[in-house]
Formats: structure tokens, sequence, C-alpha cells
């Protein structure tokens, strides 16, 4: 985690010193960290936060002041727009993961507000995980909302502002089997994706403390994955698969 470039001179007092050590604790949390080997950490509400300034030198410094230039202009209804702004936040990550991971040397960007939740794959690592299972990715017609606002986000880009939308992988908005193995995906079409070749995107959804979104994202396709929790049969068998 990049450095603070404030010093904070040592209080006098013990009580104001727990509060002095607690904000320069908060004001050390970027946007973006590294956290251990080839992972990504987002702190999510201070991404969304516009009055917080980027650091230049964080990971990926450059794709996250895209991305929260595509949230200061992008035109959201009246009423509250976190779920939403989340929604466009992860779409447009979506479009830079790949770039994002070959400049950062990591292939997982996590939310961190799931930091403590996710389970070390390797504590839960059982024999029965060394071989295949099939699960179903659980991406249905419900996420119809999510395709309109993608589609919205495209022609705002392109009519008004006059950019054409990037080229973005192909992406399954429907529901799938796929096969899970050790670091190894296979799809209903029968094609092959490894962890080390694609860049995985871990969030919360929206409005949901339970609810988890997971996107694979390869040069041609992404797969999308949604588990109701981190207790969801299905993500119990795609995590120490996966991740392990």
């Amino acid at each position: 985690m990049p450095a603070s470039n404030s010093t904070s001179r040592a209080p006098e007092k013990i009580g104001v010193a727990t509060t002095v050590d607690v904000e320069s604790a908060e004001a050390s949390i970027e946007v973006a960290s590294r956290e251990g080997q080839g992972c990504l950490m987002v702190d999510v509400d201070r991404l969304l936060d516009a009055s917080v300034p980027l650091d230049p030198s964080i990971p990926g410094f450059e794709a996250w002041t895209k991305i929260r230039q595509t949230l200061t202009v992008f035109p959201f209804p009246r009423g509250d727009r976190r779920p939403m702004a989340e929604g466009v936040m992860r779409e447009d990550l979506e479009c830079h993961a790949v770039e994002l991971g070959a400049r950062c040397d990591v292939w997982m960007i996590i939310d961190r507000r799931l930091q403590r939740l996710l389970p070390n794959p390797s504590s839960t690592r059982s024999a029965s995980h060394l071989l295949p299972s099939v699960i179903t990715t659980n991406w249905t017609e419900e996420e119809a909302e999510g395709v309109s606002r993608n589609r919205w986000s495209q022609f705002f880009f392109r009519y008004t502002r006059g950019r054409k939308p990037k080229p973005r992988p192909s992406a399954s908005r429907r529901n799938e089997n796929i096969e899970v193995g050790q670091g190894v995906i296979r799809t209903a079409s029968g094609r092959k994706r490894e962890r080390q070749d694609t860049v995985t995107t871990v969030f919360h959804e929206p409005n949901s403390s339970d609810r988890i979104e997971v996107r694979i994202v390869g040069m041609d396709r992404v797969v999308r994955l949604r588990f109701d929790s981190r207790r969801d049969p299905r993500f119990q068998i795609f995590w120490p698969r996966w991740v392990g």
C-alpha cells in the first residue's frame, strides 16, 4: 500500500492520540492497494466519492481515473444513485480489467468489503477439491436492468461526448453450466479458460450484505457468476478450486 504523504505529530493526550491514530489509519486507505501476490483490493466507497483524491502512485491509477470520470459525467436519475453507480463502476471496470491486470501484474480485483469474508482457499480445501465440479452461473435475465444501463452508457459516450465505446469481450447474460477445476473453467461451449490468463473481479452486489458477483474477464469472453453469499454451496465449490 502506498505510504501516506502526510506526517502526523505525536499527540499530547492519550484520548487525542486514539482519535488521531484512527483518522490517520482511515486516511491511509487508498482507493486501490495490493494485498498479497497478484491481488488488488478496491475501496468502493472511496472510489465513488468524488471528493476523495486519487493518488497517482496507486496501482492502476489511469483506469481508476477513467472510471471516476465516467461516474462524474454519467446522467444518473433522481433518487438514490448508489446502486446504479456501483453497477456502472463494475461495468466500466470490466472494460479495463485485462489492461489493468497486465499493467499491475494482478489476476484478481476484490471489493475491500469482502476482504474478511472470503474464505482462505488453503484452509477450506479438501481432497474433493482436486476434482472438477459443475455449477451454474446463476446469471439470469433479472440483470436486464444492467444490460439497459450499459447500452445507455454506450449511447451517452458515443453521441453526447463523441467517444466511441471501447470494444469489449462478449458476455453471456444467461444462466449456464460451467465446470470448475484447479485454476481452470470450461464453459458450456467447451472452451477452457485458465486463471493466469484472465482477471477475476469479486464484488458485493448493491444493496446486499451477502450476494457476491464474480466476473472472469478474458480477452474474448467474460464469464459472470452470481452467488447468494459466501455460504452458497456453489461458491464453496467454486472458490477453493478457482483460487487454490
